[in-house]
């Protein structure tokens, strides 16, 4: 933050003393003649400082002006951006790597403080040396949490409001594609997010003391359409858009001061994907492996910073609550259904 500053305080300096030399420049331009008074005697302006050189000096001092206001613009903004979620405070679940690390690495890019929330420890920790690093160790808390605990989960939480004094952003990442423990699945991927989203109500809720904000939770295109070979997993990515969309409706009625969102992400390019050609993952679907690895591989994958880009839309946006974004190769786009709106009842 101070680094902005002073960049932007130099550029703002180089922009005064350009455009006083370019008004000097000026001046001397519009001048037709130079006299001397002492002699009476009067030099044309091309003897006096030779019009090429001062037309070309007054181009080049206004080309500066020009360029030196523009990054001092530039500055500014990425310094507002930056800062844009200075003083609040976010939670990211399945955050040590893919997904759940580019959420938690632009939530610090803009200023907030992110506790971050995994079951591998060992990833947790060495990201979370890594991000101190960039952003200094008070930014960050690293808290090894098993979402389908509610013991751990209920700390986890505690822990972040007692170190960070409040909770503004939620975001439930942690998920997993297993079709043979089909229950570990339904476990991690649908209960967790209720779990989760129960919890940071807790603390967020301003009917209780808390200071609202947002809760965004990961699904993906398997929450609005099948995905084959993977029944179970889509199921619980119907269930996560269904449980956000009616708690956002919730939240809208009681008063919470809570926005519910989705995100639902295309193919990207995390470690998920090898359980979707993996008998151990997929169970008995196991024979639908080739076809789905053949379909990525034309259909092509999303970097995961375009579904943490997705996030941050959300998060600023207050107009969306109970919004679905999909993130698609092409861009981003709102899922909408034909379905009746509790808002035209």
């Amino acid at each position: 933050m101070c680094a902005c500053a002073c960049v932007c305080v130099c550029v703002c300096v180089c922009v005064c003393v350009c455009v006083c030399v370019c008004v000097c420049v000026c001046v001397c331009v519009r001048a037709c003649v130079c006299v001397n008074l002492m002699g009476g005697v009067v030099w044309t302006f091309e003897q006096c400082f030779g019009i090429h050189f001062l037309a070309k000096a007054s181009h080049v001092a206004f080309l500066l002006c020009i360029c030196s206001l523009t990054v001092c613009r530039e500055v500014k903004t990425q310094f507002v951006i930056q800062m844009a979620l200075e003083g609040r405070t976010a939670v990211v679940t399945g955050a040590a790597q893919g997904i759940g690390r580019s959420i938690s690495e632009i939530l610090l890019k803009n200023g907030a403080k992110v506790a971050l929330l995994d079951v591998a420890e060992a990833t947790g920790t060495t990201l979370k040396k890594s991000l101190d690093g960039q952003y200094g160790p008070e930014r960050t808390l690293f808290i090894p949490c098993d979402v389908q605990s509610h013991q751990q989960f209920k700390a986890a939480l505690q822990k972040v409001v007692e170190t960070f004094g409040h909770l503004d952003i939620f975001c439930n990442n942690a998920g997993i594609v297993n079709e043979n423990d089909w229950e570990k699945s339904v476990s991690i991927n649908l209960m967790g997010v209720v779990r989760g989203s129960y919890l940071a109500l807790e603390h967020m809720n301003k009917l209780s003391g808390g200071q609202g904000g947002v809760i965004i939770n990961i699904a993906s295109l398997a929450g609005l359409g099948p995905l084959p070979g993977a029944p179970i997993y889509t199921a619980t990515k119907h269930g996560v858009v269904g449980f956000t969309r009616a708690m956002a409706e919730t939240s809208k009625r009681s008063g919470y001061g809570v926005r519910f969102n989705t995100i639902c992400p295309d193919f990207a390019k995390t470690d998920i994907l090898n359980c979707l050609d993996s008998t151990a993952t997929l169970g008995q679907f196991a024979h639908l492996a080739d076809p789905t690895r053949k379909f990525v591989e034309q259909h092509g994958l999303l970097d995961v910073s375009q579904v943490s880009e997705a996030f941050l839309q959300l998060v600023f946006d207050e107009t969306k609550d109970g919004a679905s974004l999909m993130v698609l190769l092409k861009g981003s786009q709102y899922y909408t259904s034909n379905f009746l709106e509790w808002s035209d009842i």
